[in-house]
């Protein structure tokens, strides 16, 4: 630590070296790095300025000027433009009423926890956790209950965002003063104190009437951070550092002497295996903390996975002692930091987890500006979503020479920057060990970026090793919480604009190669980076490849956008269906007028229904069906182009390793109409029922119809079709001369560590149809 110190002295010397060196009193002329650090120095070690300065002025022989801070300080003048858009308050409960109840919570359990203890020395932690990917609103939440309820809120900004907010300047000149500390978490601790206590006297002194006018303190009009960070650093400066530890943790007399981390590990905590969990947590005595009211001040503490874990802990423990409300914000990367697994904050004792430690991640901010009824606006489509995408819109009107393709492309061009970047270089240590491939020959690590192209279209799981990682880097959505915090469930859900970007980067053949590599990868891996539930994994490499094929058939044709739909029987065609079975007769006047139209899958929670096609198509979004719906795997709606009227093409997919035969085709297919699976039709409405294989299938195509679903005779040609069913059965085009070759090999190689042997016939006795089974026989000896 004295070497740390020492060295820390010779840079600050130099510092001052270099300032005195110059002959010119303008400092202005000084690079923006030194003079930074001459100001920080200045700012926060001001007796060791002036005895460093005595001593130059000795050596040079004349006065050294030593620059001041501006009077606005540029790194505060950024400004977030989406603050002047008015606030949209989401569906049901808003994020401000959850914000505004768990605090409520906190405060209520915090109060019952003091009534229930004999003494006051408990470990009831007051915060809560916000987690969720970017763009889905936290800091607006935040703001927003700044604002306009009654708690009184700080808010500090603790990483630098991107073209936006920069972190204030006493924010950054108290993590430089915290990190000198770092290998002293009791000092880390009293120096959290410090700060806590200069920002309630802040507030106190302040002579704020209400929480909005706190609010007008921090947050400016215009979107600025406000004067009140620079009235803060003046209470900070004048604030005393504890010189005793005010928080004494409630351990045995040899282990006083440990750190709190040293405390940690040598009770086991922190460890993954079960055996070497504590029986007891390290405890601390807070008898002379301050209790927490509903008048507790509240500060949040916004991209909190820029503090160390050492910092972190202080800071809670530092916010326990002076009654302090903790709001900490950040994507999902954070949360296991925040809130060890099985780290019982609620009770003294380790008991079950409190309501108030259980993280927030659900905000009901989708979809806030997105109607199903606008299906030719594309600015709308894209909007669909997380809210960021029409803040971005609506900045992007603000200048009115862009018109609205200029806008659309503005924030494809975003999207595809958060998307499809690589953040190979900045992983952490552990991050790379979660995505090290150790049996492959293509990759030596799975980039995260890889896995995010194609999960947000085709998904792969919402459970996987590294979750957590595509919520920090990719956009991908946090959809559960394990109880213990061990586990972060994510999922891409529907968003017509990620699937716009994915199809755009894979149009490049090398683009596409890549990313089908590393999802192999992935998938074989040994240490299963991902591991979907098994039958997932031919319908994902299903749906890959009419996700793809339909990518192909709009490139030739130099759509504008890659979410605009094309004829049904182009599709059909791509998958090597010969021109007779397609084009013939009343089969090519019945499917000539239908188009298909649709860009990603997801898979929704209830089954699907006839309603749900017209969402589906303005959506550009295609059903995984939820378990229970058998003999159907994905559907896609169809429309046809004159009389708007919807229909349905249903896939039913089969990873067998063995050539699917006739007669049990005939069964597929018999499961696959509108009256044994939903969802069910009007009797005009039109359907197709496709029969993919993965790796070989008897070939078929029939035209059924009538109530019955009986197959159509030519000689009926001059009766109205009712209930029509055209149903064909094929398998991945793996021919050479087929577009979708080289796709239909790699997706059939990921699907071959999941294939199914032969079926067996006793199979479908518990389905009902045992008779017909035994008819398709007869009809086969025949």
């Amino acid at each position: 630590q004295e070497r740390e110190r020492e060295r820390g002295r010779e840079r600050e010397r130099a510092s001052f070296s270099k300032m005195s060196a110059s002959k010119d009193d303008n400092h202005d002329q000084l690079s923006p790095i030194l003079r930074a650090e001459l100001l920080e120095v200045v700012r926060t070690r001001p007796d060791f300025v002036r005895r460093l300065l005595d001593e130059e002025e000795q050596r040079v022989g004349t006065p050294i000027n030593v620059p001041s801070e501006p009077a606005e300080n540029p790194k505060c003048s950024a400004k977030r433009k989406d603050l002047s858009a008015s606030y949209r308050e989401g569906h049901g409960e808003t994020p401000v009423d959850q914000l505004d109840k768990a605090l409520d919570a906190i405060v209520e359990e915090h109060q019952d926890a003091r009534q229930e203890c004999e003494h006051k020395s408990f470990a009831a932690a007051p915060f809560l956790c916000v987690l969720q990917s970017t763009g889905y609103g936290k800091t607006r939440a935040i703001l927003r209950l700044a604002e306009t309820k009654k708690k009184k809120v700080v808010y500090f900004l603790m990483k630098n965002l991107n073209g936006s907010w920069q972190v204030p300047q006493v924010i950054t000149s108290f993590l430089n003063s915290l990190r000198e500390s770092s290998a002293d978490e009791y000092l880390m601790e009293r120096k959290w104190i410090k700060f806590l206590n200069a920002v309630k006297q802040s507030v106190e002194q302040g002579k704020f009437d209400d929480s909005k006018a706190l609010y007008n303190a921090q947050v400016t009009e215009e979107g600025a951070f406000g004067d009140f960070y620079h009235g803060l650093s003046k209470f900070w400066e004048k604030e005393e550092t504890p010189r005793k530890k005010p928080i004494r943790s409630a351990l045995k007399k040899e282990e006083k002497s440990r750190t709190p981390n040293q405390q940690i590990q040598a009770s086991g905590q922190g460890s993954d295996s079960e055996s070497s969990r504590p029986s007891k947590r390290v405890k601390f005595s807070y008898s002379n903390s301050t209790n927490i009211t509903q008048e507790s001040l509240v500060v949040c503490f916004d991209e909190v996975s820029a503090l160390s874990d050492g910092e972190l802990l202080a800071l809670r423990r530092a916010a326990k002692y002076l009654g302090i409300l903790a709001i900490f914000a950040d994507t999902a990367t954070s949360i296991c930091k925040i809130m060890r697994p099985n780290d019982h904050s609620s009770h003294e004792k380790g008991g079950t987890l409190g309501r108030f430690v259980a993280p927030i991640f659900s905000l009901n901010t989708t979809d806030l500006t997105w109607s199903d009824d606008d299906y030719d606006n594309y600015e709308n489509l894209f909007c669909a979503g997380r809210p960021r995408w029409q803040s971005h819109i609506n900045m992007c009107k603000q200048n009115d020479s862009n018109t609205s393709d200029d806008s659309i492309e503005s924030l494809i061009s975003l999207a595809t920057t958060l998307l499809t970047r690589d953040v190979g270089d900045d992983l952490e240590r552990n991050e790379q060990d979660l995505l090290r491939v150790s049996n492959d020959k293509v990759t030596n690590h799975v980039l995260p970026h890889m896995i995010a192209v194609f999960s947000c279209r085709f998904s792969l799981g919402p459970r996987s090793k590294i979750s957590q990682l595509l919520v920090k880097h990719s956009l991908a959505t946090v959809v559960g919480v394990s109880e213990d915090r061990s586990v972060i469930c994510s999922a891409y859900p529907s968003e017509p604009l990620l699937a716009e970007v994915s199809a755009r980067y894979t149009k490049q053949e090398q683009n596409l190669t890549l990313v089908i590599k590393h999802v192999k990868a992935a998938l074989h891996s040994s240490n299963k980076i991902l591991d979907p539930p098994r039958g997932d994994i031919g319908e994902m490499c299903a749906a890959a490849l009419l996700g793809y094929a339909m990518d192909d058939i709009r490139q030739r044709k130099e759509h504008t956008y890659m979410s605009m739909s094309v004829e049904l029987k182009e599709l059909l065609q791509l998958f090597s269906y010969g021109a007779d079975n397609i084009t013939n007769n009343l089969t090519s006047s019945l499917i000539n007028n239908w188009n298909v139209n649709f860009t990603h899958f997801v898979r929704p929670a209830w089954t699907p229904t006839q309603h749900d096609l017209k969402v589906m198509w303005n959506r550009r979004m295609a059903y995984y069906v939820p378990a229970g719906c058998k003999g159907l795997d994905l559907l896609i709606a169809v429309q046809h182009n004159q009389s708007k009227e919807y229909g349905t093409l249903r896939v039913q997919v089969k990873n067998y390793t063995n050539k699917i035969s006739n007669y049990e085709r005939q069964i597929f297919f018999q499961k696959l109409l509108p009256s044994q699976c939903p969802p069910k039709l009007d009797d005009e409405s039109f359907s197709v029922g496709l029969l993919l294989s993965v790796n070989g299938i008897h070939e078929c195509c029939q035209l059924l119809h009538g109530p019955d679903h009986t197959p159509y005779q030519q000689e009926e040609s001059q009766h109205p079709l009712k209930n029509p069913v055209l149903q064909l059965a094929t398998s991945f085009p793996r021919q050479a001369a087929s577009p979708l070759a080289w796709l239909s090999n790699e997706l059939g190689q990921i699907c071959s560590q999941n294939t199914c042997q032969k079926i067996d016939i006793d199979w479908f006795g518990d389905l009902g149809i045992q008779r017909k089974i035994q008819n398709c026989k007869q009809e086969k000896s025949q």
